[in-house]
């Protein structure tokens, strides 16, 4: 799929592109010069409107033949409870998957199940900080569940650093509640794997995308008249899309470079 939109870009752009997704983008911006700077491993983990997530190990992506490496977001939640099966029904067709439970719409679902009455996201935590009930347990639920899916990841790939990025890792909570409770679903007598919050952002994707290129710096403008890169959503968006969001990295990159495109547009 990346590759036929690759070819599709440098033929518009006459330059050669590379396309990466969203997620995979955010691992790396943050594992080259954010908050997993140091670490030979990175899990980079996006909490917003859906779950996702990219691998980055000694700065190099991690894509796989399917080009599916990280997507943790479309595994069932681990070591679910009774009243957790079957779980709400997700868009890839699955039902239980990560991506229904630690969503922001999926906390938001979580807390009309409970109370019934609807509040956003931002509105549940700031509930739990004022010391509201219903909000404070649907934080905890999430927490835990949190703490379950890291685990799951943690025993699999053991990264040195996992850096939360999307909206839900605004909540500031999240990286003290969520190491205590991790351990006990963790194949391991310790456990030294650091939850960060993202440094760049929402710029960490354009950030990455200006990273898949090797040698990059990006905290330096360098013209670079015969390179573009761009990220998108490999698994919610059409061709149309992703061109759509490849024209709008390109321009963001621009910013960065000091690039132009030549006057040529993506779609």
């Amino acid at each position: 799929m990346a590759s036929r939109s690759s070819a599709d870009l440098e033929a518009l752009l006459g330059r050669e592109v590379r396309v990466s997704n969203d997620a995979n983008c955010f691992a790396l911006s943050e594992a080259c010069d954010g908050a997993g700077k140091d670490a030979q491993t990175v899990f980079g983990a996006i909490l917003g409107t859906g779950v996702g997530g990219g691998i980055v190990v000694r700065g190099n992506v991690l894509v796989g033949p399917n080009a599916i490496a990280g997507e943790w977001g479309h595994n069932p939640l681990p070591w679910p409870t009774d009243d957790e099966r079957p779980g709400a029904q997700c868009f890839c067709g699955h039902t239980g998957c990560i991506e229904t439970f630690l969503s922001g719409p999926g906390l938001e679902r979580d807390y009309f199940s409970a109370t019934g009455k609807r509040l956003t996201s931002i509105d549940i935590e700031s509930g739990a900080a004022g010391g509201d009930a219903g909000c404070e347990q649907a934080m905890r639920r999430y927490e835990a569940r949190l703490a379950r899916a890291l685990a799951h990841v943690i025993n699999i790939l053991d990264p040195d650093t996992i850096v939360l990025g999307g909206g839900m890792s605004n909540m500031q909570r999240l990286y003290a509640a969520v190491p205590t409770l991790w351990a006990a679903w963790i194949f391991s007598d310790r456990v030294d794997t650091a939850l960060v919050r993202n440094v760049h952002g929402d710029s960490s994707g354009v950030r990455g995308a200006a990273w898949l290129w090797p040698g990059t710096d990006i905290r330096r403008a360098s013209h670079r008249p015969h390179r573009a890169s761009a990220s998108y959503n490999h698994a919610r968006t059409t061709t149309a899309q992703r061109a759509s969001t490849a024209n709008i990295a390109c321009s963001e990159l621009q910013a960065f470079s000091g690039e132009k495109i030549h006057g040529k547009s993506l779609r």
